[in-house]
């Protein structure tokens, strides 16, 4: 009889073996209404100064001479603002002192750039250029000969008060200032 057992179990047909039930219930996709338009937020590229004040007197616009190692130069400073944004925003208590420059060279060479450029307050503390005010046009380092000029920006991080804007050489000791009224 358990001959006959076997053999009737042989013949049987198949069943398959039980899938897995999973044990997380499927997500049903939410619908988006299809007439809401994306909405694209803009950002400009630069931002515009919140405040911006022009600044006159002292030697703004006066041609300063200079010697260089290798000649002589004039360095005007044709504009000043202070201007409290830019590209990143300044240290607080601080402002940007935008300055539009200009080189001219008259005889010889001259090394002229925003690295060689620094003002000094009246108490004597020296600022070189910084990085976060936001220029539309920034001084390039350039070499000059006779007849060559570089104009351009550059900013310096400083209080709001007057300042004297110095043109150094190649050991960054000034050669030229221009008095900044504040």
């Amino acid at each position: 009889m358990v001959a006959l057992g076997l053999l009737a179990w042989q013949l049987l047909p198949a069943t398959p073996a039980a899938t897995p039930t999973p044990s997380v219930a499927p997500v049903t996709p939410v619908a988006v209404p299809s007439d809401v338009p994306p909405s694209v937020a803009r950002t400009p590229e630069t931002p515009t100064p919140t405040t911006s004040s022009a600044v006159t007197g002292g030697s703004i616009g006066q041609h300063i001479g200079y010697r260089t190692t290798d000649g002589e130069a004039q360095v005007t400073v044709t504009k000043a603002s202070w201007v409290d944004n830019g590209a990143l925003a300044p240290t607080r208590g601080l402002l940007y002192l935008v300055l539009d420059v200009r080189f001219d060279s008259l005889k010889g060479a001259a090394v002229t750039g925003p690295f060689f450029t620094a003002v000094r307050e009246p108490g004597g503390t020296r600022h070189l250029i910084t990085v976060g005010a936001a220029l539309a046009d920034p001084l390039a380092m350039r070499t000059l000969s006779a007849g060559e000029s570089n104009a351009g920006q550059i900013a310096f991080e400083v209080a709001r008060g007057p300042v004297t804007f110095e043109v150094l050489d190649e050991s960054l000791e000034p050669v030229a200032s221009v008095e900044i009224p504040g």
